[in-house]
């Protein structure tokens, strides 16, 4: 059995803007962490005006959270060693920028881009939906091995994976 159900449309004088109430450009990092910026995240992940600045948000704060999660007993080693901070855990800089920063960013776009994908593949089943996943060209499963990975290069363990045959 199938159904639809429909709804009345919105006027546009009650549709809500799509970014209203505007979204706060950054999520502040705890002192420890470095902050992260959406504009930039949204031009390394090359989101266009689909993904608005909530979802990208939410997204974002989710990877800062299990990233930070999964550094946490890491990160009290390094406290107790004397480091102030994430880039005092490695002096090196490349380009201007520390590579221990770099690599956090690395792992909390990896999380955000993986549940993004997710969420507009189910979100939109239509080939146009598909076609949209299609252009981010990644898929989820890489998004989440560059988020380990980052992880591992943070914490210098090795990088691995494992496939079940």
């Amino acid at each position: 059995m199938s159904g639809f159900v429909s709804t009345a449309p919105i006027s546009p004088a009650t549709a809500p803007a799509p970014d209203e109430p505007p979204v706060e450009p950054v999520i502040g990092g705890d002192g420890w962490f470095p902050e992260i910026d959406l504009r930039a995240a949204r031009a390394v992940l090359r989101l266009d005006g689909t993904v608005t600045d909530a979802r990208l948000r939410d997204a974002l704060l989710e990877g800062v959270l299990h990233t930070v999660g999964v550094l946490t007993d890491w990160r009290e080693k390094q406290e107790a060693q004397g480091a102030a901070d994430l880039a005092a855990t490695r002096a090196t800089t490349i380009g201007e920028e520390n590579v221990q920063v770099a690599r956090y960013r690395r792992a909390v776009y990896g999380w955000a881009l993986a549940l993004l994908i997710e969420r507009y593949r189910g979100y939109d089943t239509s080939k146009d939906g598909e076609r949209r996943v299609d252009a981010i060209a990644i898929s989820p499963d890489a998004a989440r091995r560059d988020a380990y990975w980052a992880v591992s290069d943070i914490m210098r363990r090795p990088r691995l994976t494992v496939e079940l045959i």
